[in-house]
């Protein structure tokens, strides 16, 4: 597996990836059957070997990660979006104080902004907490920490 990770990729040493296979293979992400087809030398031979497959926890896993990072992935624009609203908002409310008799429609309005991207801000906040929720029982033989600490490319990836 090592050898075919390109090489601008190929950080980690050799003994740190089957570390980390070998983790995987614990937690049960992993199927690890010994390879013995590529043995061309005694040195070969006595070295540990394998071929790793992914196994229906591992795959769950991955489906599970990848569904998790889009949605954060899609919710975290939308709140970079409304956070820069919130602080555009604020401002104008700082403009408003400074003046002599502000305007009570302009007050009203950036205080009706305000107040609706806090509330989309809560929401999604509910709905992250929800997808956490739902992942976590849609595996039930699979705990959460296991998704996130063992996903296969995850940990290959560091």
């Amino acid at each position: 597996m090592h050898a075919a990770l390109p090489a601008d990729i190929r950080r980690a040493e050799l003994d740190a990836v089957a570390g980390v296979l070998d983790k995987l293979v614990g937690w049960g992400n992993l199927r690890a059957d010994p390879d013995t087809a590529r043995v061309t030398a005694v040195e070969d031979f006595y070295r540990k070997r394998f071929i790793h497959q992914l196994t229906r926890d591992g795959e769950a896993a991955e489906e599970a990660l990848s569904a998790y990072d889009e949605a954060l992935g899609r919710r975290g624009a939308l709140q970079a979006v409304a956070l820069h609203d919130i602080v555009t908002q604020l401002r104008a409310l700082l403009a408003l104080a400074a003046e002599e008799e502000p305007d009570p429609a302009k007050t009203h309005l950036a205080l009706d902004v305000l107040a609706s991207r806090f509330a989309a801000l809560a929401d999604h906040a509910r709905a992250f907490m929800s997808q956490r929720r739902a992942l976590r029982h849609s595996s039930p033989g699979l705990p959460v920490l296991k998704f996130l600490r063992g996903s296969p490319r995850r940990l290959l990836q560091r």
